[in-house]
């Protein structure tokens, strides 16, 4: 079955937190065997339960995917992702997940250009939370320039040796953009000062003297672009905005208007529909 029409772009895949009931197990592989849309850019995984080959065959029938999201739920117990084989994804822009290091292994023969997680600074807070350890050495090894979104939300402690260490074998990375506290992310700054090849900071945050503090005193250890995009994700506001220091002054704020987003209702947006299955 091939459905074409062109704002039918992005599909969930599994259980998400808003629906009380989705297709799973045995039927959700009978669905995506014969399921085929044409313009699918964005997909999400909220299982791992699919079928390795059937899931395989159903993201290679799918090349124009940018975006791959994987958020296991914690009653599947401890999850780890099985593709088989590697898809190859021609177009893919970002991983997301929380747990980045199964998502990465699953799509191995890929290189996305962007990697977002949710980062603890020791222990795991929560079952599905891959160490970081682990997550610094894949990175180790890859060429290709790098962004990556680190969520802090769920951080705690300090940023361990380890860490550090991690962060100088890391010549890939050279944007990272925070999002979290402020408490957390003026932690983070030992770990940015050891990336050998950053370039530019964003931290997605409110408005605030403490973050102004932030940026200027970032900007200052780093000597990089910091800018602030957007705002924090439990503001409710309507615009986003991006302030920048990136000059010998870093008392000096550039503002610049992004346009504003497109608001969902429910499971659907204004300029494309999401489809869960």
């Amino acid at each position: 079955m091939v459905i074409n029409p062109t704002w039918m772009d992005k599909v969930e895949l599994g259980r998400s937190l808003l629906q009380s009931s989705a297709l799973v197990g045995a039927k959700l592989n009978r669905v995506l065997s014969h399921l085929t849309l044409s313009y699918l850019t964005d997909m999400e995984l909220n299982t791992s339960t699919i079928d390795p080959g059937v899931l395989s065959d159903f993201i290679t029938r799918h090349p124009k995917l940018t975006t791959i999201r994987y958020w296991p739920k914690s009653a599947e117990g401890s999850p780890t992702l099985e593709i088989i084989p590697p898809p190859i994804v021609p177009s893919l822009e970002t991983l997301a997940s929380n747990n980045i290091v199964a998502l990465m292994g699953a799509f191995s023969h890929c290189e996305p250009d962007e990697l977002s997680f949710n980062l603890p600074f020791d222990e795991p807070l929560l079952w599905y939370q891959s160490t970081s350890t682990a997550l610094w050495k894949k990175l180790s090894t890859r060429t290709k320039r790098l962004k990556l979104h680190i969520s802090l939300w769920f951080a705690h402690g300090e940023i361990c040796a380890d860490d550090i260490e991690g962060a100088k074998l890391l010549h890939c990375v050279h944007l990272v953009k925070l999002e979290g506290r402020v408490e957390e992310a003026s932690k983070f700054q030992g770990w940015l000062r050891a990336l050998p090849a950053l370039q530019r900071l964003q931290v997605r945050a409110s408005e605030g003297a403490e973050w102004r503090s932030f940026y200027k005193e970032a900007y200052s250890v780093l000597g990089v672009s910091v800018e602030r995009v957007g705002h924090a994700v439990n503001e409710r506001n309507e615009d986003d905005d991006i302030a920048s220091i990136s000059s010998g002054d870093s008392s000096r704020t550039l503002l610049a208007r992004t346009p504003r987003k497109s608001q969902k209702v429910g499971c659907c947006s204004k300029d494309s529909r999401e489809y869960g299955f």
